[in-house]
């Protein structure tokens, strides 16, 4: 009975142990990659992951960055477009008062994430 139990434990220990060394896809979404408490967490993770021997990649809407590794997610246009139609939907609602502008973000329009090639490619 003893000698079953240890081979058990062995055998899921050297699983474990197997799982670990599995090299990984990683995909991490932020807003941005340089600003801000959560950009910082995510860059560090970034390199940890990489150091573990993983491939990780970082889509961002603000890319502060030349890292290879960092992409930044829609277009110049389309992130304009979609922070300009907010923008009026904000203004419409609060009755034109600038002062409330920025307090408010409605996230009505975005970023299609499930369509982009690195969501497809990560595990």
């Amino acid at each position: 009975m003893a000698s079953e139990n240890f081979a058990f434990s062995l055998a899921i220990a050297l699983g474990l142990h197997y799982l670990c060394r599995l090299k990984m896809r990683i995909l991490i979404i932020n807003h941005s990659d340089t600003t801000g408490g959560a950009a910082i967490a995510m860059s560090r993770l970034m390199n940890a992951l990489q150091e573990a021997g993983h491939d990780v990649f970082m889509l961002v809407t603000k890319r502060g960055s030349t890292r290879d590794d960092v992409a930044l997610l829609g277009s110049a246009w389309s992130r304009w477009t979609n922070r300009a139609i907010e923008r009026a939907q904000v203004l419409a609602k609060i009755g034109l008062k600038r002062d409330l502008l920025f307090s408010i973000d409605p996230a009505t329009h975005g970023h299609d994430v499930a369509s982009h090639e690195r969501v497809a490619w990560a595990d």
